[in-house]
């Protein structure tokens, strides 16, 4: 069973700090994640122009512009800057590239996208595509609100990401997602409609509400999927520790449109982000994946 993980609220987390931000790979979310690298802090860049707000499918996301003089934190020498949720909670992007071919890449549970998701946004980046790197609420460097039950709306953390991108110049987004990050892609993709043009789900359990303390059906790819009207690639391994075969197929096949596709790799296939370096009998996914944007972002 999977463990559901502690929230504790931010001890006043902002982008404009009177020291630098440091925290590991895994989310520090304000409880205890994983280990790896994670956004740096550095000098702040010039303030950046902000767009208008709202974090709904149908607006844009309204951008915070730190004080020159602060430090925020980087990821691979970029500068993360904030968008606004719906909800006013402020969500942490770290922007690559830029241009009509947004991709927003959410990551695992406890994970930095900054960590888990880097080398992947370089090489999107090379072939074209404006990526858009999300940390989601209560995970460092973004806030963190102090209502409980607004602490697992992470389906308007992605909301929010899908409107930053159209607001900088993207006129198509593709969401890709690994482990949960997945699993709230079919979500967001079944809620954001015409504003999302197709979702990649790496190994996402079909419910994860509860790792992110909410109730049942709040982060449940099972239950979106049928709403889900946009082309889908989804990937899992045998004997993936923390979703199933049977659990994804019975996603992918609840999806009601033609254009999908799901890749069951073998034992040894990984898990989440870790799907991609997978290339063997079963196919290989980074090629599945880039065929994937290529064909519909």
């Amino acid at each position: 069973m999977r463990a559901r993980r502690r929230v504790i609220a931010p001890t006043g987390l902002v982008l404009v700090a009177a020291v630098s931000v440091s925290c590991s790979s895994g989310s520090s979310r304000q409880a205890a994640g994983s280990a790896s690298s994670s956004p740096t802090a550095v000098a702040s860049p010039t303030a950046q122009a902000s767009s208008t707000a709202s974090a709904s499918p149908t607006a844009s996301a309204s951008v915070t512009a730190p004080a020159s003089s602060a430090f925020v934190p980087s990821c691979s020498g970029v500068a993360y800057r904030q968008i606004v949720a719906s909800d006013g909670t402020r969500i942490s992007v770290n922007e690559r590239g830029s241009g009509a071919r947004g991709v927003l890449m959410l990551p695992q549970y406890q994970a930095s996208a900054c960590g888990g998701w880097d080398e992947q946004a370089r090489h999107l980046v090379t072939a074209g595509y404006h990526v858009l790197m999300l940390e989601y609420r209560c995970t460092d460097p973004s806030t963190c609100p102090a209502d409980a039950a607004a602490q697992s709306q992470l389906p308007l953390d992605a909301a929010a990401g899908v409107a930053a991108l159209h607001a900088a110049g993207a006129t198509k987004v593709v969401i890709v997602g690994a482990s949960a990050g997945g699993t709230l892609a079919v979500v967001s993709g079944a809620a954001a409609g015409p504003l999302v043009n197709g979702v990649v789900d790496l190994s996402g359990p079909a419910d994860v509400s509860d790792l992110y303390g909410g109730a049942p059906g709040v982060i449940d790819s099972g239950l979106a999927a049928p709403k889900l009207a946009v082309p889908a690639l989804f990937v899992v391994s045998e004997a993936d520790p923390s979703t199933s075969v049977s659990e994804i197929t019975a996603v992918y096949k609840s999806v009601p449109v033609t254009a999908k596709k799901l890749l069951v790799l073998p034992a040894e296939g990984g898990h989440g982000w870790d799907t991609l370096s997978y290339s063997g009998p079963a196919g290989d996914v980074q090629k599945e994946l880039d065929d994937f944007l290529a064909a519909h972002d």
